[in-house]
Parts: structure tokens; sequence; C-alpha cells
């Protein structure tokens, strides 16, 4: 049994009269110098990464700042009936802008619609006397036997100027589909 009142013995003592180091602790020196290394790694991957985020950053503001210079075809206003004179000008004369133009022309009409090429307008009005003559005037610029055809941009006035005159519903005036034709 030991004695409740005994004091404990206190460790040797060194021959150069220092207190020796307890075996339990780990001193600070020891632990720094190995971390030295591994801290100085993580700071720079720290510093690479938030450096590359700056950059992405930025990227992501310079393209937004390039999208809204941008031509917005979408807005209705007052152009579209000159949009429509420039189309059916090109039209007629078998411009290799009509494509074009009638992308310009459809977004003033239909806004809300965001056409972005030919195929979608001819789609979303679904007549077959525009596709036609669109296949036609595509072939007279890109096919190599329809080089010297003569074009005739009437039948496609015609149907544009129909297309025009026809009124919106109102289901098409207010919102697009929520589900679009095709999606599955």
């Amino acid at each position: 049994m030991t004695d409740p009142n005994a004091v404990a013995a206190e460790p040797p003592q060194p021959a150069n009269g220092e207190p020796a180091p307890e075996p339990d602790t780990i001193s600070p020196e020891s632990s720094t110098d190995r971390t030295a290394p591994e801290a100085g790694l993580w700071q720079w991957l720290t510093l690479a990464f938030g450096i590359l985020w700056a950059g992405t950053l930025m990227a992501w503001w310079w393209s937004r700042k390039g999208a809204k210079n941008a031509p917005d075809f979408t807005q209705h206003n007052d152009d579209e009936d000159v949009a429509f004179e420039h189309l059916i000008t090109a039209v007629r004369s078998g411009s290799a802008r009509t494509p074009e133009l009638l992308v310009a022309w459809a977004n003033r009409h239909r806004p809300g619609e965001h056409f972005r090429s030919a195929s979608d307008v001819v789609h979303h009005f679904q007549d077959e006397t525009m596709a036609t003559e669109l296949g036609k005037l595509q072939a007279r610029f890109f096919a190599p036997d329809h080089d010297n055809e003569n074009w005739d941009g009437r039948p496609l006035a015609r149907t544009l100027e129909a297309i025009r005159k026809r009124k919106q519903t109102r289901a098409n005036a207010d919102l697009p589909p929520l589900y679009p034709k095709g999606l599955s």
C-alpha cells in the first residue's frame, strides 16, 4: 500500500544542471520542422487555385460583356416593317443574305421565339412553300449544278407576306409553349 501523505520523488537531474525534458511531450521545434515543407506546399496550392478562380471570374465577366454588345433581334419595335422590306428585297433579288434577314424579321415579328436559323423559322411557321423556296435558294448558292439558274423570288415573297398577315393567336402572343414541339 502507498502512503497518502507521501511526496513523489523528483526526477533525476542531468549533470549539467538543466532539467531533463519530459518523455511524453514533443518539443515545438520538432513539430514545426516536420510540417514546414507541407505548410508551404498548401499555401502555394491555395494561392494557385485562388488565381485560377479569379481568372475564371474575369473570363466570365469578359464573355458577359461581349454578349451585351451583340444585337438583340428579339425586341418588337417599329423596325419590323423595315426588316420585312429588307427581307422582301433580298428574296426578290435572290440575295445570299436572305436566310439571315429571315431570322432577323421573324424575331421581330414573333418576339419571344428566339429564332437562331432559317430552319427554326421554317419549322415554326410550318409552311411547305417557304421550305421549298428556301431550299431552292440555298441550292442556287451551294449546289454545283445550279450556278446559272434564274431565281424567281415571287412565290417566297408571297408566302412571307401571307405569313405576316396572319393574326397571332392569343396563346402565341403571351408565352411560348411549355413543351416545344419535337421534345419528347
